[in-house]
């Protein structure tokens, strides 16, 4: 039996939520980032300094600095 691969979900305008697939290499930053910084599964990944969610362009700026 294989895995099933890895999604995510993801909250866009107006909440609309959509869950979409991860290339492994994503799944390894993912990995290496939550490695670095801890969160509960309810708690957002990517937010900005004063705890808002970042945009598109803060997400892959965060991404390409690992």
């Amino acid at each position: 039996m294989s895995d099933s691969p890895s999604c995510v979900r993801l909250t866009g305008k107006g909440r609309k939520e959509r869950i979409c697939p991860l290339w492994p290499e994503t799944v390894m930053l993912l990995k290496k980032l939550l490695d670095r910084q801890p969160r509960a599964p309810d708690q957002r990944l990517f937010v900005n300094r004063y705890g808002e969610p970042l945009r598109a362009s803060g997400v892959r700026f965060n991404l390409a600095a690992m």
